[in-house]
């Protein structure tokens, strides 16, 4: 049973269900590639379940997995956006997949636009850790 402190920031609860939210994602994609596609897909994200409830929670240990999980994503989005800008065709269509899926094609443009809304998530979520970095309890001796 997941447990809220009321202490918590609700920006942090949030950001904790945000983060199980997409353990759920990753769970689901995980899945189709091993039913659907004959294929073993490893996502990281199946650490939201154990990260989510943890800044829910308050835990510290959590909450630093979170910063560095964060600040990977952000590096690897820009990575992203870099490999496919450096692709250079003009009227370049990106193929849009969802659980590997195409479920339609997408222009530089809207692939630009997609990539900073995830970025400005990112960054939002690294603000809100470090703003909220003192709530934290101490982690469990052990």
């Amino acid at each position: 049973m997941l447990s809220i402190q009321s202490d918590v920031p609700i920006p942090v609860r949030v950001l904790g269900w945000l983060w199980y939210l997409s353990a759920v994602c990753a769970v689901v994609h995980i899945a189709i590639g091993l039913l659907f596609q004959k294929r073993l897909n490893f996502d990281f994200n199946v650490l939201g379940f154990w990260m989510g409830p943890g800044l829910v929670r308050g835990d510290r240990r959590w909450w630093s997995w979170a910063v560095n999980l964060t600040c990977f994503g952000i590096v690897a989005i820009l990575a992203i956006v870099w490999f496919v800008l450096g692709q250079g065709s003009d009227g370049l269509m990106l193929t849009f997949n969802v659980f590997d899926y195409p479920v339609g094609r997408m222009s530089l443009f809207q692939f630009i636009v997609f990539a900073a809304a995830l970025e400005f998530l990112a960054f939002w979520s690294l603000w809100v850790l470090q703003k909220y970095r003192g709530f934290a309890y101490p982690s469990p001796a052990g």
